[in-house]
């Protein structure tokens, strides 16, 4: 079908520039193009001509144009922000950031289809459910009728997650007056007592007056109810159609819907072996689920983007896939987030990073035969963790820092269930021989353990050193004696451990010290808090989920002086190299960000390591490692035009102001200005009406202009057949208009049209000497020595098959080459390179 798609697209586009006589020389250059015979290209014509696949001409409601969003309609996203305790420059952040994603989400209401969407980026433990709440309820705010999150895989979470919605829209399960006066303002929780089920099918038909949200989890079986529900719902909308009456289910479906996947590399992406043609069940469900909607925005949150990004585009289910094309957003941790680089920062001034045996840590392993409570360092651990408590407990009493209600030590080193019950008791028996020496040999272990303060943990015994050890000596022993050890596994015999860190089961002026145990559980998504003490080993090579372990990462600033990490050396090796390429990944999508790519155009690369994955290798079908040849071209592209006739005419002006100013000639078609000074150039960018990030890019760029006093050529694009219209710019200087696609994009809260590039080879090709054969190497570089810019009038049209919604106005759009930036490398560092993704140099329009 891609072929066919293929084929009767450039059947339009070539009957459309009325070159040719007929359909029949059409075919026959079709033909000689796909290398198939004539008959095929006629076949595959009529048929999908028949279908009407690419037929957009009467199809203007599809077109995706976007609203403002008003910031007097977020009552429910400013309600929630008042209510959190969290510093102004947080609030801000959490605010610019959930506004600029409503932006591009806020479709208009005459639009009758669409489907939207975006990656939400966040760092591991920063706040990113937060994100998640402050986006769901402005959605509501700004007409958005159902929300369903995908949480993960555990109940565990989906509970976190939802206890955490709950409580910011002002649910209270437990609270009878708080649902009534929820369910009067007009939101339910459609999950409030239980993840999906299609027993309470009836309930949810009920509710659907109402706006309603959804946490489920995401595994195939709960996937396949919440289609079966919305198979039925849809079912009710053909029947309305029948009946030529919108019932409440039919109205529903309708309006605007936001699916939030979380945790979004976990589980969704495609992950099914190479040789399969089918994407994994998983990913098939999400997708079915997003095709049940006509009107829809995906919002991805994810620490770990890179299964995401690396994913084969060309892999689809009922054509369609998960990569965001739309967006890709990051958020900014919180000015308190303690995250790598802050924990090598603390490392580094108070050696809080602590290296285990990975030896004798591997023979455990290996053996199954956890027998550490006669082990040195476990029980050096267990020591540390409980002198940390102590001392904060003692500065808690005095107010000298914020109470913390949970103390927590966390051990992941085995995900085997077997092994983690034989951890737990051999943890307990370290409890209790320290009681016991505690009653009987105080003054032995006293000596001891400050020796090994001293020795090795100084940063705690400036403290200790500093306080009153009686007291002190107290509140350690009685820390020994309250802590609990846990297990938190999918099997774990605690009928309590999903309420472990609930804030309600703690007893009236009692904290909880725990020392929990687990494997994946403990692994993504769930937040530990007061986490003082981690004990990490796991030999995973992948990126994503190695980083998703770092349960330490997180809003612990409160008492990280108090915080220890015990892990391997290679561990932490590995931790190092992970880190610094996800932040090189990060500054690259900010850079193309500002450059004006669209997620689709991004240039999606993620250094690549001897021994280390990005991600697991049958999720990252898209990805080819290369050698990393990085270039930067010197080509500077404008992307984005403000729309509004008045400042398209003035643009128009102003360059005809400048063509006044100077001397073109006509070579290859196009119309040439050399050796020009820079003040024209600048004149005319200063005149020059460009959208807000735009003219940041320009003005950035102008300083360095400016210091380099250079000459510079202009070259203004004309094509040989006045296809698309013709402007005259003066007496001298008349141009055929060129053609460019384009789609409405959301920034800074203005619609603005977006184009996937200004320059093609024959524009980029203007030195080239031997008229009429135009070089089409899509070259990274160009053989200039001189600055240039380019220019190029353009007919704007909302897609490749439609002139009834081209923008009448011509359209100037500008693009620049500084030599002075051009530089190519090659290192020998190796990347993964997206090769199904990304937006090049396009080749000259037919002439």
């Amino acid at each position: 079908m891609k072929m066919e798609n293929s084929i009767y697209k450039d059947y339009l586009k070539l009957k459309k520039t009325k070159v040719f006589d007929n359909d029949e020389d059409i075919i026959k250059a079709l033909a000689k193009k796909y290398k198939v015979a004539e008959s095929i290209v006629q076949g595959d014509i009529n048929i999908t001509s028949s279908t009407n696949i690419f037929n957009f001409e009467n199809d203007s409601k599809k077109i995706v144009k976007f609203q403002p969003v008003l910031r007097d309609e977020l009552s429910l996203m400013y309600k929630y922000l008042e209510k959190l305790d969290r510093s102004d420059v947080d609030l801000q952040n959490l605010e610019s950031e959930t506004l600029s994603i409503l932006e591009k989400i806020n479709v208009k209401d005459e639009v009758s289809e669409f489907c939207i969407k975006g990656l939400v980026i966040g760092d591991i433990q920063s706040g990113k459910t937060s994100s998640m709440i402050s986006l769901i309820l402005g959605a509501f705010d700004i007409g958005y009728e159902t929300v369903i999150v995908l949480s993960g895989l555990i109940e565990d979470l989906r509970n976190q997650t939802g206890f955490r919605i709950n409580e910011s829209i002002g649910i209270d399960p437990n609270d009878v007056e708080t649902l009534i006066s929820m369910s009067d303002y007009g939101i339910v929780n459609q999950t409030l007592d239980k993840d999906v089920n299609i027993g309470s099918l009836i309930a949810y038909k009920m509710n659907e007056t109402k706006k309603t949200y959804w946490i489920i989890k995401k595994t195939a079986n709960k996937l396949k109810v919440i289609n079966e529900i919305y198979n039925g719902y849809n079912e009710d909308v053909k029947n309305s159609l029948k009946n030529n009456k919108e019932s409440t289910i039919a109205k529903k479906m309708n309006s605007k819907i936001l699916l939030i996947d979380d945790e979004a590399d976990l589980a969704s992406q495609d992950n099914s072996p190479s040789k399969t043609e089918e994407v994994s069940k998983t990913n098939q469900l999400v997708i079915e689920l997003l095709k049940q909607f006509k009107k829809v925005a995906l919002i991805s949150y994810t620490a770990t983007p890179f299964a995401n990004l690396l994913t084969n585009k060309n892999r689809t289910h009922m054509d369609e896939t998960l990569f965001p094309d739309s967006f890709i957003s990051l958020l900014s941790p919180g000015v308190s987030y303690t995250g790598f680089e802050k924990y090598k920062e603390l490392d580094s001034e108070v050696n809080n990073v602590k290296f285990l045996d990975e030896e004798k840590l591997f023979d455990y392993k290996k053996n199954n035969n956890y027998e550490i409570s006669n082990d040195t360092d476990f029980k050096t651990i267990v020591k540390i963790f409980l002198t940390s408590v102590a001392i904060f407990k003692y500065q808690e009493i005095r107010e000298n820092v914020k109470i913390e209600n949970f103390k927590t030590m966390l051990v992941n080193i085995d995900i085997k269930n077997i092994s983690q019950e034989l951890l737990k008791k051999e943890f307990s028996n370290i409890i209790t021989s320290i009681v016991t020496s505690l009653n009987r040999f105080k003054e032995l272990y006293k000596n001891d353990l400050e020796e090994l303060l001293k020795k090795d943990y100084k940063y705690l015994y400036d403290e200790y050193a500093n306080i009153c050890h009686e007291e002190f000596w107290y509140l350690y022993k009685q820390a020994a004696l309250n802590c609990q050890v846990e297990v938190i596994n999918k099997n774990s015999k605690s009928k309590n451990s999903d309420r472990l860190f609930d804030e309600n089961s703690l007893e009236t002026n009692k904290d909880k010290i725990l020392i929990v145990i687990g494997g994946y559980k403990l692994s993504r998504g769930l937040t530990i808090p007061g986490l003082f003490t981690t004990v990490f080993y796991r030999n995973t090579n992948n990126f994503d989920t190695a980083m998703q372990m770092c349960r330490w990462f997180g809003y612990r600033d409160n008492y990280i002086n108090y915080t220890t990490l015990y892990t391997t050396q290679t561990a932490w090796d590995n931790f190092c190299e992970m880190f610094e390429t996800y932040e090189d990944f990060k500054r690259d999508v900010q850079v193309q960000g500002r450059d004006g790519l669209t997620a689709e155009e991004f240039i999606i690369k993620i250094s690549a390591s001897e021994s280390l994955l990005p991600t697991s290798r049958n999720k990252m079908k898209g990805a080819e490692k290369l050698y990393d040849k990085w270039s930067k071209t010197g080509r500077n592209q404008i992307y984005n035009y403000q729309m509004e006739s008045k400042i398209l005419q003035e643009n128009i002006e102003s360059l005809k102001k400048l063509t006044l100013k100077l001397k073109f000639e006509k070579t290859n078609q196009n119309y040439v200005a050399r050796k020009i000074l820079y003040k024209y150039v600048k004149e005319f960018l200063d005149d020059f009406n460009f959208e807000e990030k735009s003219k940041e890019k320009i003005e950035n760029h102008k300083i360095y202009f400016e210091q380099s006093n250079r000459e510079w050529d202009v070259v203004i694009k004309n094509i040989g057949k006045s296809i698309y219209g013709s402007l005259a710019l003066n007496e001298d200087v008349s141009v055929n208009l060129s053609s460019k696609d384009f789609k409405w994009i959301q920034l800074n809260n203005k619609e603005v049209a977006h184009i996937k590039t200004v320059l093609t080879t024959d524009i980029e090709n203007y030195n080239f000497n031997k008229i009429g054969k135009i070089n089409n190497t899509k070259s990274r570089l160009l053989e200039i020595t001189n600055p240039v810019l380019f220019i190029t009038i353009n007919k704007f049209r909302i897609n490749e098959n439609s002139e009834s919604n081209a923008i009448e106005e011509p359209v100037v759009a500008i693009a620049f080459y500084n030599p002075d930036e051009k530089e190519i490398a090659i290192n020998s560092k190796s990347i993964y390179l997206n090769t199904t993704t990304g937006a090049f140099i396009d080749k000259e329009e037919d002439n």
